[in-house]
């Protein structure tokens, strides 16, 4: 609906300045009936180089090996679904290997005999269960940014190319067309990473003796794994957001002029 609805959007932005370009222009008002038309042609440009932009992003990460469908903005939306819920996946994946964690030293304590090993296992898997529940935090929220944006991304599309062609209003389109390419970019790529981080990453099973004898072991392997992970993606949406800032810059200086003509 919100696909619909943007592209309605810049339709009637478009359209509404050839119309009044056309009028002007009938009415012998050339140099404003050319003014109109550069708004018209100005949101038609900032919307082909958020394309281009996706696209070259889409082809470079082909060719590195990583699966960022970020071709155009529908598949941009879709990879932001799908990044949501690999997000989801990571902090589930940590609170589960805290909660065995947490399991095993409550069944250790219950028994007198093997109360000290409850303290053992506390202190050898202190360090990995309180990174566990940082990243767990961590990824759950990026779940849920990634989901917000993916619902509005068709409206940050549509709003800023429409406000570009708007001189007072210019910098706004640029600001919104930058954050939709930077978190868009930011948030799916980080999602890669978290994605192949899974592939090596399991929950201690209940059924397994082995996984009860190496829960420590496996705790902290998921620690360094998730950790890694959640570093990575700090750090791609903080070079995300400072690439924002250029492309809000890039967006803000672009210009058509049809007056000069």
């Amino acid at each position: 609906m919100l696909e619909v609805i943007s592209w309605t959007l810049l339709g009637l932005a478009v359209g509404f300045h050839a119309a009044y370009g056309m009028l002007k222009w009938i009415l012998g008002m050339r140099r404003e009936a050319l003014y109109e038309w550069e708004k018209a042609v100005s949101v038609l440009l900032h919307l082909l180089i958020v394309h281009l932009v996706l696209w070259v992003a889409s082809e470079i990460s082909t060719a590195l090996g990583l699966s960022m469908y970020v071709s155009n903005p529908s598949s941009a939306a879709e990879s932001l679904k799908r990044a949501a819920g690999v997000f989801w996946n990571a902090s589930r994946v940590a609170v589960d290997t805290v909660m065995f964690v947490s399991v095993e030293r409550a069944v250790l304590a219950a028994a007198p005999l093997t109360t000290p090993l409850s303290s053992v296992l506390g202190g050898a898997t202190g360090w990995s269960t309180t990174e566990l529940s940082i990243v767990s935090i961590f990824f759950m929220h990026l779940s849920f940014a990634s989901d917000a944006i993916s619902r509005v991304s068709w409206l940050l599309l549509s709003l800023g190319a429409t406000l570009t062609a708007i001189p007072s209003l210019r910098k706004a389109g640029a600001t919104l067309l930058a954050a939709y390419l930077s978190s868009t970019l930011s948030l799916v790529y980080s999602s890669n990473v978290v994605a192949h981080t899974l592939e090596r990453v399991r929950v201690p099973s209940g059924t397994s003796i082995m996984d009860w004898i190496k829960v420590a072991e496996i705790a902290g392997n998921n620690a360094v794994a998730l950790g890694s992970a959640a570093t990575h993606t700090a750090l791609a949406i903080a070079l995300g957001a400072a690439a924002g800032v250029g492309l809000t810059s890039l967006f803000g200086s672009v210009y058509i002029s049809l007056t000069r003509v």
